[in-house]
């Protein structure tokens, strides 16, 4: 582990020297609204102002002047993604987050300006990280369905932060959790019927423990995870048993076809096509995969982990690891037979 962040320190560091300073991208930010409220305020008629309001991002937070050019939107965006990476939140938060925490300090920093005191563009960077750092974060355990093999029941493994489970297995404790929420009322009920319903069809599940993340990073970076797993045992049995495996999202296929032919006879011929929708391993056959990798499970627990955990993708190293893994799991959920191996073969 010490390791890895070591790397992503040092990736980090040479990414961070070649950005624009979170400062100089404010400062270059206000420079373009200023000359946006100018323009807008310049307008000759209603129309000529909605002809140009077109041309710009609108900045609900500010409650005057709330509209920006695309320059300047641009650099609102630097700046932002500079807070988030200086914090190590980069991949723990999203850019809206860092947005609207500069927005609310910029209105703050407007009031003060008003009650005849200096605007300071230091004090608005300064009280824009405090408001990120204190943004409310979440932990828990992610639930990533899959496709992975039917006819495996009683899986039940843990590498580093994630945990694969069987239906069966699933069934049987995390399952319950969730089904406690179906004795809820309203949007909540309902929610959870939607993925009571979704999630029927699955035959496995990987459950990530993800850390101080919100919604939509955490659910990204447990899909990332889960996915370092899931191509390990697609490179342990290789292609031709695992090319129907498919995580939650991907391109997935039927469990069977029906088809019928018209024949010039007169005659109607029907057929039916029936497989798994992911594989035919059994429980033998996974158990043989992680009495494989149990030699090597600390060391690949602690990749895991650390993709899990780390909010920063500025190391050279970690986007590599990222990218291949997206690139293998993009070659398996390719649709197309031959596109596939030709995707395969890339990703290799």
């Amino acid at each position: 582990m010490q390791v890895f962040s070591i790397l992503t320190s040092i990736g980090r560091s040479i990414a961070i020297e070649k950005m624009k300073s979170a400062l100089a991208s404010i400062s270059e930010y206000l420079k373009e609204w200023l000359t946006s409220v100018s323009a807008i305020r310049d307008a000759a008629t209603t129309e000529e102002m909605m002809l140009k309001l077109s041309d710009f991002a609108h900045l609900p937070i500010l409650s005057d002047g709330n509209f920006v050019n695309k320059s300047g939107y641009e650099e609102l965006r630097s700046a932002a993604r500079r807070i988030l990476i200086e914090a190590g939140d980069e991949l723990k938060l999203v850019e809206d987050t860092a947005i609207n925490a500069i927005l609310y300090s910029q209105k703050e920093e407007i009031e003060i300006l008003r009650s005849g005191r200096k605007f300071s563009e230091h004090r608005l960077l300064s009280r824009a990280k405090k408001i990120v750092e204190k943004t409310a974060r979440m932990n828990g355990i992610f639930v990533v369905p899959l496709f992975l093999a039917p006819e495996s029941k009683e899986t039940n493994f843990e590498v580093g932060p994630v945990r694969l489970l069987s239906a069966r297995c699933f069934a049987k404790e995390p399952r319950g959790r969730i089904l406690a929420a179906a004795s809820l009322d309203g949007i909540a009920k309902s929610l959870c019927d939607d993925w009571i319903e979704y999630s029927a069809k699955f035959d496995h599940f990987i459950l990530v423990n993800i850390v101080d993340h919100d919604l939509k990073c955490g659910m990204a970076t447990a899909y990332r995870s889960a996915t370092v797993l899931v191509n390990l045992m697609r490179t342990f049995f290789g292609y031709h048993h695992t090319k129907n495996v498919r995580i939650s999202g991907d391109f997935i296929r039927e469990n069977y076809i029906s088809y019928v032919v018209i024949q010039d006879i007169g005659d109607v011929a029907f057929g039916t096509s029936w497989a798994p929708r992911a594989s035919h391993l059994d429980d033998a056959a996974i158990a043989e995969f992680f009495k494989y990798i149990d030699g090597s499970k600390d060391f690949f627990g602690r990749l895991i982990d650390w993709i899990s955990r780390t909010g920063r993708s500025s190391a050279a190293i970690f986007d590599r690891i990222i990218y291949a893994n997206e690139l293998l799991s993009e070659a398996y959920g390719e649709p197309n037979s031959k596109i596939k191996i030709v995707r395969l073969i890339a990703a290799l």
